[in-house]
C-alpha cells in the first residue's frame, strides 16, 4: 500500500499512515489509526486513500481581480445581474419612516429634498458596486468645500449639499500608503482616495475618507483584503462554481430540444455508395433530400421496400428536478431564496415561498442596520443642516420602512389587538388620553388606520381635564331629576332655547329658569356664555367684606356647580375674550382646609395673569392660601367638563368632544 501511495507522488500524513510494526498487546491483527476523520486504507475510503475523493481540491480562482469579466458577466448573465442586484434593490426600495417630534411639513420636506438629490438611488448604486467588484463608495458633494479636506459637518451651509457621487473601486486607488489611525469603525482602511486620470471630469481628485461613504462586498480577513488592496470580495466569485453548474445545465437542456428524438435510416451497401461518391452518391443525397422535403410538408417517410427505418425518442424525466436542485443551490450561495432570485415559487404542495420570502426580508433587515444605518445617519445630517440650515434635533430618529406588505384583513386584526391593549390600559389608568393617541397613530406606520389623528387632537387630550371625580373632590354633586339630552341629541351641541350651553327649559330649578337676560354677557365658543354679574372695577361685596373687582366675574350660564344644585359655575373674563386657554382653580375652604369650588378663568393668554386677578379678587389679600391647584384646557375640553357636570354623567367622554 505504501507503494501504491509512493508511486501516486503522495505521501499520506504520519497521522494516516500505517505503523511499521503492530503495538504492544495481546493482539497481534493489522490495525491502521487515523487522526480526526474516517479512512479505510484497505478499502480505499476516506480523504487521503487511493480514491477519486482524494484527488479533490480547491483551486484559486480570483475573478474579483479580473474587472473585464466580472462586467461581461454583469452584462450577459441574468443570473449575475439578480444576484449583484436583487439585496441592494431591496435594501433601498422601501425608505425609512421618522420616529420624531418634527412636524410634518419638514420631515415631507425633507423627503423631497432627498428624492430630488436621487439620495437612495446612488445609495443603490454604490451597494451594487460593491457586491459587483468588491468595493465602490459615494463622495458627499459639498459646494464649496475642497474635497482632500476632513468634513466638517457644522461648515455645511444651506443648499451646500449637492448629493452622491458613486465611484466603484476601479476608478480609485489608495493615495500613497496613509491609512486612518484614529480609533473607530474606519480604522485602518485609507485616510486618502484618489480617483484614477481617465475618470471622466474627475482627474487625480484626492478625496478624504470623512467624505465618502464605503461599502464592500464580502468581507475578507487581514491578508487576503489586503491581496485585494483594500478592498473585499466581489459576491460572484463564491459563488462562480455554481453559476458554471446552473448555465451549463440549462445550456445543455436546451440542447437536448433539438435531439429529442433520434432516426435512424438503414440502407444497404451505405458505405459502398459512399465510397464510390459520383452519380450514385449523388444520386443517393438528392433521395434523402427529397425524403427530408416529404416529412417536412407531408409528413410522409418514403423508404425502399428493403430499407430499415428506426424511430426512438427520447424521455426527460428527472431534468426539471436536476434544474431546480442546480437552482436551490444557487439560491443557497446567493443568499436569496428561489421565490426572489427567480421570480417563481418553490415546487410542492401549498408550497408559496411565503416563510422563506419572510425570512430573506428580516435578513435584508438586519443587513440594513449592520451597513446602511451608519452611514445614512450622516447623509440625513448634512441634507438635513443643507435643507434648513440647522442640525438635526435631539431625538431624531428614523425606521426602515418593511418590506412585507400585510394584507388588508392582516393589517385589521393588528389594529383591533392594538386597540384592545390601548384601550385596556387607558382604562385602567396606566396611560393617559395623549399617551393612547400616540399609541393608535404609531401603529399606524404597521396598519394603515389611524393616520388622521394629528397633533392637535394629541395637544388637546394632554391639556384636557381628567375625570370628573378625579377633578371634584369628594365626587359628583347630586344631579338627580336633571335628565340627559332628549332622544337624537347631541350632548356636545344640545341647546336651549337661550342658545345657552345647555337647555334651561329642561330643569325645574331656579336658577335656570330665572330671567338674567338684562344682565351682559361674554359669548365663548361652544354656546359658553358667562353672564356678568359684577364688572370690572365695580365693587363685590359680602358679609363684612368687600373688594375692587380686577376683571369681569359671574358664572357660565345653564351650567351647576360643586357649590350646590342652586348655584351655576362661578367664572372671570380677563382682557382677552378671544383666548381659547382656560385655567380651572380649585380653591379650598379656610375653615375645614378642604375643597371648596372652583373658578374657571376665561379670557386670559397665561396662567400667571389668571391667578393674579384671582388672588386680587380677596379683599383680605388670602388667595394664595386658597389655591389648591391651576389646570390649564381648552375650550372644547371646557364644554364637555360642564356637560358632563350638567347631566351628572360619571365620566366627561373627553375622547367624543374631539
Amino acid at each position: 500500500m505504501a507503494n501504491r501511495h509512493k508511486n501516486r507522488g503522495y505521501t499520506p500524513p504520519r497521522s494516516q499512515q500505517r505503523p511499521a510494526t503492530p503495538p504492544p498487546g495481546p493482539s497481534t491483527s493489522k490495525k491502521s489509526f487515523t487522526a480526526d476523520s474516517f479512512l479505510n486504507v484497505a478499502a480505499d475510503l476516506g480523504i487521503g486513500a487511493n480514491n477519486l475523493m482524494s484527488q479533490s481540491a480547491y483551486g484559486f480562482n480570483p475573478i474579483t481581480r479580473n474587472r473585464v469579466q466580472l462586467d461581461y458577466m454583469y452584462r450577459g448573465s441574468w443570473i449575475v445581474k439578480q444576484v449583484v442586484d436583487a439585496i441592494p434593490d431591496d435594501m433601498t426600495r422601501a425608505g425609512i419612516s421618522y420616529n420624531t417630534d418634527l412636524p410634518p411639513d419638514d420631515t415631507d420636506a425633507l423627503t423631497k429634498y432627498l428624492q430630488q438629490l436621487q439620495v437612495w438611488q446612488r445609495l443603490n448604486a454604490t451597494l451594487k458596486w460593491s457586491r459587483l467588484y468588491g468595493g465602490a463608495i459615494a463622495v458627499m458633494m459639498i459646494d464649496g468645500q475642497r474635497p482632500d479636506t476632513p468634513l466638517n459637518i457644522s461648515t455645511i451651509g444651506r443648499g451646500s449639499f449637492k448629493g452622491l457621487l458613486v465611484l466603484d473601486r476601479w476608478m480609485l486607488q489608495p493615495f500613497s500608503d496613509e491609512v486612518v489611525i484614529d480609533l473607530g469603525a474606519e480604522f485602518g482602511d485609507w485616510k486618502y482616495y484618489t480617483v484614477v486620470a481617465d475618470a471622466r471630469g474627475l482627474p487625480n481628485m484626492k478625496i478624504h475618507h470623512s467624505r465618502v461613504i464605503r461599502f464592500e462586498g464580502v468581507q475578507l480577513p487581514y491578508w487576503q483584503k489586503m491581496t485585494e488592496n483594500g478592498w473585499g470580495l466581489s459576491v460572484v466569485e463564491p459563488l462562480f462554481d455554481r453559476l458554471l453548474a446552473f448555465d451549463s445545465a440549462t445550456t445543455g437542456a436546451a440542447q437536448l430540444v433539438y435531439k429529442a428524438h433520434l432516426r435512424v435510416y438503414g440502407v444497404d451497401g451505405y458505405r459502398d455508395i459512399v465510397a464510390a461518391g459520383g452519380p450514385v452518391y449523388q444520386a443517393f443525397v438528392q433521395s434523402m433530400n427529397l425524403m427530408r422535403q416529404y416529412q417536412s410538408n407531408e409528413g410522409i417517410t418514403i423508404i425502399d421496400k428493403e430499407d430499415s427505418f428506426q424511430f426512438n425518442a427520447y424521455a426527460f424525466a428527472g431534468l426539471s428536478d436536476m434544474l431546480i436542485q442546480f437552482g436551490q443551490q444557487l439560491a443557497g450561495a446567493a443568499q436569496t431564496p428561489l421565490t426572489r432570485l427567480f421570480g417563481q415559487s418553490p415546487a410542492g404542495l401549498n408550497s408559496t415561498g411565503e416563510g422563506d420570502m419572510r425570512n430573506y426580508y428580516d435578513s435584508v433587515n438586519a443587513t440594513q442596520e449592520s451597513r446602511l444605518r451608519g452611514p445614512l445617519n450622516l447623509v440625513l445630517n448634512i441634507a438635513y443642516r443643507s435643507r434648513f440650515g440647522k442640525p438635526l434635533p435631539d431625538g431624531f430618529d428614523y425606521s426602515f420602512n418593511p418590506l412585507w406588505q400585510l394584507k388588508d384583513d392582516e393589517k385589521a386584526n393588528i389594529a383591533q389587538t392594538v386597540t384592545g391593549a390601548v384601550t385596556q390600559a387607558l382604562e385602567a389608568g396606566v396611560i393617559t388620553p395623549a399617551t393612547a393617541l400616540k399609541e393608535l397613530r404609531q401603529s399606524s406606520r404597521t396598519t394603515g388606520i389611524y393616520t388622521n389623528i394629528t397633533d392637535e387632537d394629541i395637544e388637546e387630550a394632554e391639556n384636557a381635564p381628567p375625570d370628573v371625580n378625579e377633578m371634584m373632590p369628594g365626587g359628583m354633586p347630586n344631579n338627580e331629576g336633571s335628565g340627559p339630552p332628549g332622544p337624537g341629541d347631541d350632548v356636545l351641541t344640545h341647546q336651549g332655547p337661550k342658545t345657552d350651553l345647555l337647555d334651561t327649559s329642561a330643569h325645574d330649578n331656579a336658577a335656570y329658569i330665572r330671567d338674567d337676560s338684562i344682565l351682559p354677557f361674554h359669548e365663548f365658543e361652544g354656546n359658553i356664555h358667562v353672564v356678568v354679574e359684577t364688572k370690572k372695577g365695580e365693587q363685590r361685596t359680602g358679609h363684612g367684606w368687600a373688594v375692587q373687582m380686577p376683571a369681569d366675574y359671574g358664572y357660565i350660564r345653564g351650567t351647576r356647580s360643586q357649590e350646590g344644585a342652586q348655584e351655576q359655575m362661578d367664572a372671570f373674563v380677563g382682557p382677552n375674550p378671544a383666548s381659547k386657554r382656560v385655567f380651572v382653580i380649585y380653591q379650598k375652604d379656610l375653615t375645614t382646609g378642604e375643597f371648596d369650588e372652583h373658578k374657571v378663568m376665561l379670557g386670559y393668554d397665561t396662567e400667571a395673569d389668571a391667578i393674579r386677578d384671582y388672588d386680587a379678587a380677596f379683599a383680605d389679600g388670602r388667595g394664595l392660601e386658597r389655591r389648591m391647584e391651576v389646570r390649564g384646557l381648552s375650550l372644547a375640553a371646557l364644554k364637555v367638563w360642564l356637560l358632563s357636570w350638567a347631566y351628572g354623567q360619571t365620566k366627561p367622554g373627553l375622547r367624543v368632544a374631539r
